[in-house]
């Protein structure tokens, strides 16, 4: 029952005062006084607990206010601040810098040639971009690539590169040029620079590995010459110093475009790279001596090189490790130099020889079987399908492993497997006029065709010089006028037909041979059995020529160049976009249902060997591989269940979409061999239909969901609409092949995509470095910085890295304005006021004595043996002094920062302050083994705070001392009140029955007054 009840009187019926009716008592206020004097004790200890609150709280604000400020001192507490650096750049407008780290201090020069770009394609355009084309067939756009290499400097000459300065061209007429070729970059930049010199009449052409110069002065041949400039070696570095011209006027250059101990693995096969096993050795040569030497690339570190702290795999990364790794390759006893390598003498090969004495024919074979790729990018077979090559005399010689400087190897054509499927034969060709021949080839003459300028080469050879069928009795003729060129979109080959008739048709066809074979029955009155195989030598169709047709210009179409390899990084695919590998997780399942989760991740799945290896590796019947047109990855499955193949993302995943192989097949899609296939390819198949509009094809292909977007502009011609596709990033890896010959149209790109270029140093000093981004930025260029490119110039920028105050100073600033409000906040709580003689509430705390004292002395702390330096006063740090009296000033104890004495400090003597703050030392633990501590202010300062604030700490425990404290005085206090609660009942219950009592009293007064009224009255009348 509440106050407010017994005030109303609720507790007895039909009375409704605070008063007595009979007593006239005023027995709840009574009451009240009587319990008040009883709760003098509560009402203390409510006093006291209010008291106890407020001291926790002051303390806790006193905590708060001071780990602020003291996180700034932890965070000198460290090397990173003192080690950090400001960057700034001597032309911010084209080249900027930021940290990405804790950058090194210094100054670094950089040349920004190129800004990154997109491609942006557009196609002749048509009448209406509503109306029907009525055009039919497959649009697709892949991977930007030419049959035209364009070689860097910094990889000629076998890795070494290129001398960066002039060259001095006289040409037959006596005329000469000093050419500026400090800022070339590529053999092109070298060719167009020569060729852009007005003052001579000279034209400078690529050959295979070399620089050709042709004198069209039509001066005198003898004239020509070609020199380097004061004592330079230019000249010399693109192998045509001191060259001189024929009779006439051609001077070739002497090879510069070789292999070399520091080329890099990467640039071999077209920059596909090599591709080794992941866990088994590749090669194992069987020797003449017969012992086994097995050659292991990539090889895993043993269990006792791991425990030693060896890497885990040991890389070979150029020419020279790949060399090495061969020459010191060992048979199973050990015993090394059986086996030796070294570069060919034409310098594009690799040449194995088997050094032992023996009888035995050496034999080379692939350990891991025909899955491993090794031997086909070594070039050590043509054929996928061969596990093992033999020799006789103990040598084996690669294939080339570097194209021309302007002409890629046949090797990275057809998808990466060149003429490979070509077999010695004949092809039939004719020239509009009618003249035949067969031209015949060789498995030696396929071989010599190393690069498409090769292949080229050799095909004109036997067309210019084949035999022409003739009539008995004609004298023999020599000759077919076709021409082999590249074709316009420079990716494959073209026929052109050079007689000017057109009486026949264009033929250049494989000629197939056909055999007859005859099996005798086996049973006795049975028939032989007859099979007729016809075989094509596969020679004009692989280089995808195979034609007869009244034309006399046919192109082959693309050559499908290896666009993608093992060594191809996942960041550059998609157009640099890369796949998306967090959270990466596939389940790949076989027809005969077998299924496994595979889950991938940044850390081991870097290229795309990397997750070749990975499915390769799981027990689903199923083999991954660069797929035939070399642009994705193909995955075949081989279980020859009922069921269908799939290679699916789960929920979350994108990986494999990425890839292009989220996908199924089912039984229907079988391959001839009975196996199920999802192929990845990058190249984007748009259908289209007769009634497809502009527009229409504009949303296919925008819903293709490729790195690129069309768009409809109109040029208000009066075939205004044009189709225009972008690439929707920057980059060479955005570049795009587009073919929409399927809609009559031919399409110009008006824009390139390209690589930022960035040359490290200076583009006109022989050191420079040439460095490529699909971006704009080129991340962590120098240790912890990120370098932007705004802008180009051919004037080196230079960036400085500087070691700077400015985080330090921030630091103790921050510090210092947080320490003063912490101590403000100090000085009031325990302040003491003479007036009234009253302390604050934590005037006599002892957690407050403590940060006043243990602090303070903290701040007063030296640090000896830094010569100027030994106490914050030093770097401009004060304590404002007390006051004599003790009355109440908020700014006692308080710091200030003069930060002109910093910086003239830190001018002077940056490491000592450094060394003030962050020290360390190696002292002897007490195991005895050294140990480094940490000894600068910083850590003398953070000890103090931690006395008081760790967790253990002084003023934690107060806390939590208080903490306890009003908690159980809270509960003494409950426990009080429900004392007081029940007294007052049991008194207010008194005062009840009293009343009760006294009703009963005033009653029976009542009664004997009426009875007694009565009496007397009855005794009146009585007379009695």
């Amino acid at each position: 029952m509440n106050d407010s009840e017994y005030k109303r009187g609720n507790f007895m019926t039909g009375i409704q005062s605070s008063v007595g009716l009979i007593s006239g008592i005023d027995y709840v206020s009574l009451v009240d006084q009587l319990i008040a004097l009883d709760a003098v004790p509560k009402t203390n200890l409510e006093k006291r607990n209010e008291l106890l609150n407020e001291e926790r709280e002051a303390i806790e604000a006193l905590m708060l206010l001071f780990l602020r400020s003291s996180y700034m001192i932890s965070s000198l507490n460290k090397a990173d601040p003192f080690n950090r650096c400001e960057l700034t750049s001597s032309n911010s407008s084209v080249l900027t810098a930021t940290r990405n780290g804790t950058p090194t201090a210094g100054s670094y020069t950089f040349t920004p040639l190129q800004l990154a770009t997109t491609q942006q394609t557009v196609a002749k355009g048509v009448a209406s971009d509503t109306e029907a084309l009525g055009k039919s067939g497959t649009i697709t756009i892949g991977k930007s690539w030419s049959l035209e290499n364009n070689v860097e400097l910094q990889n000629i000459n076998g890795g070494e590169g290129f001398t960066k300065g002039y060259i001095r061209i006289t040409d037959g007429s006596g005329t000469r040029a000093t050419i500026d070729l400090r800022s070339a970059v590529t053999m092109k930049d070298v060719i167009e620079t020569i060729n852009n010199a007005t003052e001579v009449d000279v034209l400078a052409e690529l050959v295979d590995d070399r620089i050709v110069l042709t004198d069209v002065s039509g001066g005198d041949p003898s004239k020509f010459l070609v020199q380097d400039v004061s004592g330079g070696s230019t000249a010399a570095s693109l192998g045509i110093a001191g060259l001189t011209a024929n009779e006439n006027g051609i001077a070739v250059g002497s090879s510069i475009y070789r292999l070399g101990e520091n080329m890099s693995l990467s640039q071999l096969n077209d920059g596909n790279g090599l591709i080794f096993d992941s866990i088994l050795p590749e090669i194992a040569v069987y020797c003449k001596d017969g012992s086994m030497v097995s050659i292991d690339f990539n090889r895993r570190s043993t269990t006792t090189e791991i425990e030693a702290g060896a890497p885990e795999i040991h890389r070979e990364l150029t020419i020279g490790d790949l060399l090495e790794t061969i020459n010191n390759s060992t048979d199973a006893n050990g015993v090394a130099g059986k086996v030796q390598a070294s570069i060919s003498d034409d310098g594009r090969r690799i040449v194995f020889r088997d050094t032992t004495d023996g009888t035995n024919t050496t034999e080379f074979v692939q350990p891991s079987g025909n899955l491993s790729p090794v031997f086909r990018t070594l070039g050590l077979i043509n054929g996928d399908y061969e596990s093992a090559v033999s020799s006789t005399d103990g040598t084996l010689t690669t294939r080339q492993l570097i194209g021309g400087l302007n002409s890629p190897l046949m090797s990275t054509l057809n998808g990466g497997y060149g003429l490979s499927k070509a077999t010695a034969g004949e092809i039939e060709v004719q020239d509009r006029a009618g003249n035949k021949a067969v031209l015949s080839f060789t498995q030696d003459e396929l071989n010599l065709m190393q690069t498409f300028e090769d292949a080229v080469s050799v095909l004109n050879y036997k067309l210019q010089t084949a035999e022409i069928e003739v009539t008995a009795g004609e004298e023999p003729r020599y000759g077919i006028g076709i021409s082999v060129q590249m074709n316009d979109s420079k990716t494959g080959f073209k026929l052109v037909d050079t007689t000017g008739k057109n009486t026949a048709n264009l033929i250049f066809r494989d000629k197939t041979v056909t055999t007859t074979t005859t099996t005798p029955s086996e049973e006795e009155d049975g028939e032989p059995t007859t099979v007729t195989t016809t075989i094509s030598p596969n020679i004009a169709s692989s280089f995808g020529l195979n034609v007869n047709a009244a034309q006399s210009k046919v192109d082959g179409g693309s050559m499908n160049r290896q666009t993608v390899s093992y060594s191809t990084k996942l960041s550059d695919l998609n157009g640099g976009r890369g796949v998306i590998l967090a959270g990466g997780k596939i389940t790949i399942t076989d027809s005969a249902g077998r299924s496994e989760i595979l889950t991938f991740d940044s850390k081991t799945h870097q290229t795309l060997g990397d997750v070749i290896d990975s499915i390769n590796r799981t027990s689903v019947s199923v083999n991954a591989r660069i797929n035939d047109a070399g642009d994705g990855i193909l995955l075949e499955e081989f279980a020859g269940g009922s069921g269908s193949f799939s290679c699916l993302d789960d929920s979350v995943s994108k990986f494999a979409a990425d890839l292009g192989i989220n996908k199924s097949a089912n039984q229907s899609q079988k391959t001839e061999n009975g196996h199920l296939l999802i192929d990845g390819s990058s190249t984007y198949k748009i259908e289209v239909v007769e009634t497809d509009t502009l527009d229409d094809i504009r949303k296919k292909i925008n819903d293709a969901g490729g790195n690129f977007s069309a768009s409809i502009i109109a040029d208000g011609s009066s075939t205004p609409y044009r189709l225009a596709i972008s690439s929707k990033t920057t980059g060479t890896a955005a570049g795009m092949n587009i073919d929409l010959s399927c809609l009559g149209l031919t399409a110009e790109n008006m824009t390139e995509a390209s690589d930022a270029i960035l040359v490290y140093g200076d583009v006109k000093s022989s050191n420079g470095v040439v460095l490529h981004s699909g971006s704009n930025t080129f991340k962590n260029i120098v240790s912890g910085v990120d370098i932007t490119v705004t802008g180009s110039s051919d004037s080196p920028v230079t960036i400085t890295s500087e070691k700077a105050s400015t985080e330090i100073k921030a630091a103790l600033k921050t510090f210092v304005e947080d320490y003063n409000l912490f101590r403000e906040d100090l000085n009031t709580k325990t302040a003491y006021d003479t007036e009234t003689y009253t302390g604050k509430i934590l005037y006599n705390n002892h957690v407050a004595r403590a940060f006043d004292r243990n602090i303070t002395d903290a701040l007063l702390k030296r640090v000896y043996g830094i010569t100027g330096i030994n106490s914050l006063q030093s770097i401009g740090i004060t304590i404002h002094s007390s006051l004599d009296d003790e009355s109440v000033n908020s700014a006692t104890g308080t710091l200030t920062f003069d930060e002109e004495v910093f910086d003239n400090l830190y001018a002077t003597n940056p490491d000592g302050i450094q060394e003030f703050f962050f020290k360390e030392q190696e002292i002897l633990g007490e195991d005895g083994e050294p140990t480094t501590i940490k000894s600068g202010w910083a850590q003398s300062f953070m000890d103090a705070a931690n006395l008081l604030t760790d967790y253990d700490g002084i003023a934690y425990i107060e806390r939590d001392t208080l903490d306890t404290k009003i908690t159980k005085n809270e509960e003494r206090i409950a426990f009080m009140q429900e004392r007081l609660d029940v007294k007052r009942q049991m008194m207010l219950n008194k005062f009840y029955a009293m009343e009760q009592s006294l009703a009963q009293m005033s009653t029976d007064m009542t009664t004997i007054s009426s009875i007694a009224s009565s009496w007397s009255s009855n005794y009146s009348s009585t007379g009695s």
